[in-house]
């Protein structure tokens, strides 16, 4: 049965709504922020209209899109914002390319910005529910379609009479799916935020899963960006600066060319996270080659996040110097050269920028990257998101001096942001396998990659540099000491703790292979703590077995060597009785003699012309001693 509402209660909620009919465009004030979050969050007994709380949720987008608000505050608006998401996707869905499908596209920005906010304590965004909403804003287009298909089925089913019409039908129908097809597959914002707030929550195989579910096809959701991105990829993404196709909006298009380059950069964050790194390359490669008349700051940033991924596929690719034809490459040139599709403005800039030290070319209105853009702004607010997704631990110091980095826009970090020719320095030191140098480069440059959030892949590579110092020991060696697997300096105890550091760590990452060259790897280890050694057996010997007991096979090593020993002492008393018996036979004899004839050693004179002298016995002219000098010159013999 019905129960009636309380008068009291909705007097109150009423009460409430209208304290906020005029939504706050600042939360600075910790009372004001209350009073919104909680009346956004009391459960209404007459739900508003969607357009009343897709107000109450834009009000204070721009606050947040600003990089305004408290840990606090933003988890309290991801809350918000989660808690009406149907009626976020209804806008979405009814109103997309209108004013209050904008509008909730400046909801899931400000969403997004307010998750950079709360970096620092993953689980509370995951625990707000963002994902979750995001991922039904970024479908919700496909599943509007796909309902709207299955309608327009049961209703051309109904009106099927005649083979000739059904045939009809079923053409235009295959025609229809296709293009619905296409439809749905569009490169929303939301699916750039989703990325984002995915990488921000560590939900990196989420948003893996998700990418490969949902392929994209265009960028969307509004209707003149479809013929925007179709005009851009003929030309570039400049063309109505200079006058081409006046009826877009350039507005517009900027919009669809930013959330084209911001997915692909995070969703290569992404597959780096998931330590998939050649599809981490592809996204990266994908912002690089986007057609564009000036370089972008997010084409930048995945530049450099490309270099890093190459040089640690750059074994896995097995590149060599030279190839069939006298065509091969380098892996310098692997790592540094631009794809074949790069804009010529890219292709300057980066050539250029790649010098040593970071200083590049004279700087022309087409090579000069974007030093306003939006991207830029979007790139440092993801600092320790970036460093994280790079497979690398950001300590509260690194992560506190990126932020005033970020904070500040110091000039010189700012102007370095956009030079790659510290990155080539890692290049040149890691394909030379300098340990030290790059030890050098990595500890100067700590600053500058921090602020770029490539801490992470800067360390794995040279964590990268070890596993191959120890791939060179495993392939030649089967039991050695622990201070010879690591070359650096220092005391033994020392280096015998960075070995076994070093070799846990690899098993940690379960000794899978950092190469498909590599023969060394996987690989087993034990270490015999006593002696100091360290055994890797390799795959079918005794010692890769879980249930090998080493006492026992203690036992059947000494065992099998006094065997081997007794066998080489029999073997050498047979020799010596061999030679014996071949030394008094009459056959030797009669050699021996023909021997020293040979040498004109035949008289008891000597040789001719020489006084009176008998040779003596291993003196110089003397004869075989043996079977085994037979036919041999005495060593003295070169001196007569």
């Amino acid at each position: 049965m019905h129960q009636p509402q309380n008068p009291a209660a909705i007097a109150a909620a009423d009460a409430a709504a209208a304290a906020i009919s005029v939504p706050p465009s600042t939360l600075a004030d910790p009372s004001i922020a209350n009073t919104y979050f909680t009346t956004l969050l009391t459960t209404h007994p007459t739900p508003p209209p969607p357009a009343v709380i897709l107000s109450w949720l834009a009000g204070p987008a721009d606050y947040f899109l600003g990089g305004g608000g408290s840990t606090d505050v933003c988890a309290a608006y991801l809350r918000c914002v989660s808690t009406y998401a149907d009626c976020l996707v209804e806008v979405a869905v009814a109103e997309s390319g209108d004013v209050g499908g904008n509008t909730v596209i400046s909801v899931a920005r400000a969403a997004g910005r307010a998750a950079t906010k709360c970096r620092d304590h993953r689980g509370v965004i995951a625990s707000s529910g963002i994902i979750a909403t995001l991922s039904r804003l970024a479908t919700c287009w496909e599943t509007a379609a796909k309902q709207k298909e299955l309608m327009e089925d049961a209703r051309k089913k109904q009106q099927q009479s005649g083979e000739e019409e059904k045939q009809q039908q079923q053409s235009v129908a295959d025609s229809d799916d296709k293009s619905s097809k296409m439809k749905t597959r569009a490169l929303t914002p939301y699916h750039a935020e989703l990325m984002r707030c995915c990488i921000l929550a560590g939900h990196y195989r989420y948003a893996s899963s998700f990418a490969e579910s949902h392929p994209v096809n265009f960028v969307g959701p509004m209707r003149s960006m479809h013929a925007a991105m179709a005009s851009a990829s003929r030309s570039s993404s400049s063309f109505l600066a200079r006058g081409v196709n006046p009826g877009l909006d350039p507005v517009e298009v900027a919009d669809a060319v930013e959330t084209y380059l911001t997915y692909f950069y995070y969703l290569g964050m992404v597959y780096i996270g998931c330590e998939d790194l050649e599809l981490a390359a592809h996204c990266f490669r994908v912002c690089v080659v986007a057609p564009s008349q000036v370089v972008s700051a997010i084409s930048i940033a995945a530049r450099k996040k490309l270099i890093l991924c190459q040089c640690l596929l750059v074994e896995e690719y097995g590149l060599a110097t030279s190839g069939e034809g006298g065509k091969g490459k380098s892996k310098k040139d692997m790592i540094m050269e631009l794809p074949a599709a790069s804009s010529p403005c890219v292709g300057r800039y980066m050539s250029g920028s790649s010098v040593k030290g970071g200083t590049f070319g004279a700087k022309t209105a087409s090579s000069a990257p974007e030093g306003t853009s939006a991207a830029a702004t979007s790139q440092s607010g993801t600092t320790a998101a970036a460093s994280a997704a790079s497979g690398g631990t950001t300590s509260s110091t690194t992560t506190a001096k990126a932020r005033q980095l970020s904070g500040r826009r110091d000039r010189s970090m700012e102007q370095n942001f956009y030079h790659l020719g510290r990155y080539h320095d890692i290049v040149i030191a890691y394909l030379k396998d300098n340990a030290e140098h790059l030890d050098v480069i990595l500890q100067d440059t700590a600053d500058l990659l921090a602020y770029d959030g490539n801490l992470g892949l800067a360390k794995r590579i040279r964590d990268s540099m070890s596993w191959k110092d120890v791939a060179k020991t495993v392939s030649i060696y089967k039991v050695v000491a622990l201070e010879k697997v690591v070359s650096k300096d220092g005391d033994c105890t020392e280096k015998r703790k960075k070995a076994e550091s070093l070799l846990l760590e690899i098993l940690q990452y379960g000794g899978r292979k950092k190469s498909n060259t590599d023969a060394s790897l996987p690989f087993g280890v034990k270490i015999d703590q006593e002696s100091g050694m360290v055994y890797f057996p390799r795959e079918g010997d005794e010692l890769w077995d879980d249930d090998y007991d080493e006492e026992e096979d203690d036992d059947d090593q000494l065992q099998d060597m006094a065997t081997r020993v007794k066998t080489c002492m029999s073997l050498a008393q047979r020799v010596r009785e061999l030679d014996t018996v071949l030394s008094e036979s009459n056959r030797y004899q009669r050699l021996v003699i023909s021997d020293r004839t040979s040498r004109g050693l035949d008289t008891v004179g000597g040789k001719t012309g020489g006084g009176s002298s008998m040779p003596t016995e291993g003196g110089p002219g003397s004869g075989p001693m043996g079977v085994a000098d037979l036919g041999r010159s005495s060593p003295m013999d070169a001196f007569d």
